[in-house]
């Protein structure tokens, strides 16, 4: 891991060097657009994830991963993020991404994403992971019934 480590630093920097980029704003803005994933790939990606045997936080983090890398390649130009128009975007941002999470669960999870769907208002991510947490923690305290 140390050596592809000091690889991928040999490789950032000779890049830097090679391009004569003076500014932190270039240098960065090239690392950018070398090393992130590309759209597709996060698209991919997000297109085939499940929970599976993941803890509800594991999958979480997982989900959250993609959808921060889909978040950096958001062409949207700078607004004031304050307005009620992008606090309305936000939102709208925020309930797209909770049913993309929620439909992703495992089926044992249907109860509990219907108790989080019923809210008014919809629960934002952290509360409804904390609920999917407490969720968790009670499905695993039943007994299983043999086969």
């Amino acid at each position: 891991m140390l050596v592809l480590l000091y690889s991928l630093e040999a490789s950032v920097e000779e890049n830097i060097i090679h391009l004569d980029l003076k500014r932190a704003k270039q240098m960065w803005e090239h690392l950018r657009q070398r090393y992130q994933p590309p759209i597709y790939s996060l698209l991919q990606q997000l297109q085939t994830l499940e929970q599976g045997d993941d803890s509800v936080e594991a999958f979480f983090d997982k989900f959250m991963a993609i959808q921060i890398n889909l978040d950096s390649h958001d062409s949207v130009p700078d607004v004031c993020k304050r307005c009620a128009c992008c606090e309305k975007h936000r939102q709208h941002n925020g309930i797209r991404r909770l049913h993309d999470f929620l439909i992703r669960l495992r089926p044992e999870f249907g109860p509990a994403k219907a108790r989080l769907l019923s809210r008014s208002p919809l629960p934002d991510m952290v509360d409804a992971l904390n609920a999917l947490r407490a969720e968790e923690i009670w499905l695993q305290s039943i007994p299983r019934k043999p086969c």
